[in-house]
């Protein structure tokens, strides 16, 4: 492989207790391969399309041995963007119900968060159904006040008035 990161992140083990583990990120073109150690030298590692799609390997993997890593792709409501899936999933966007993502929610996925906050992958998955659901309230929290201003104050095909058109040609 030939891009090699190395992160610290958090972990909770079985045992309830928490702990720092090392984690290494190999890309090779398309190809990304995360390798957890823990510190009494166990080691899981997983391949996928990006950083996100390997997350969630070895997440599957290490919710066999009830662990849960502590990054930002693991929160419940995390899922990439369509586009940044396809450029590696290395963000995430953090979904709300009553709102659309900002700015603001996306954030890195091996970002740190506390193990506690975490949720396994079928978690994960019913949350981000429950978030995707339509329904009229969904999608009035969705539509941005500004558009209602602009549609209700729009003056659809009449000229622009004289004294809003400035001193221009």
């Amino acid at each position: 492989m030939a891009d090699l990161v190395r992160e610290v992140v958090p972990v909770l083990l079985a045992d309830g207790s928490a702990a720092q583990w090392e984690m290494s990120i190999d890309v090779d073109g398309s190809a990304f391969r995360l390798e957890l150690r823990a510190t009494d030298g166990r080691e899981w590692a997983a391949e996928g399309v990006g950083v996100y799609a390997s997350l969630r390997v070895l997440r599957r993997q290490l919710e066999q041995d009830d662990i849960a890593i502590g990054c930002n792709g693991a929160l419940p409501n995390a899922r990439p963007s369509p586009f940044a899936a396809r450029c590696g999933g290395w963000t995430v966007d953090l979904l709300h119900k009553w709102r659309p993502a900002t700015a603001g929610d996306v954030v890195w996925t091996l970002g740190p968060v506390s193990p506690t906050k975490v949720a396994t992958v079928e978690e994960q998955d019913a949350h981000l159904a429950s978030l995707s659901r339509v329904s009229f309230s969904n999608i009035l929290a969705r539509c941005s006040p500004v558009w209602f201003v602009c549609f209700l104050v729009s003056r659809f095909g009449r000229a622009v008035p004289r004294y809003l058109r400035g001193s221009g040609p």
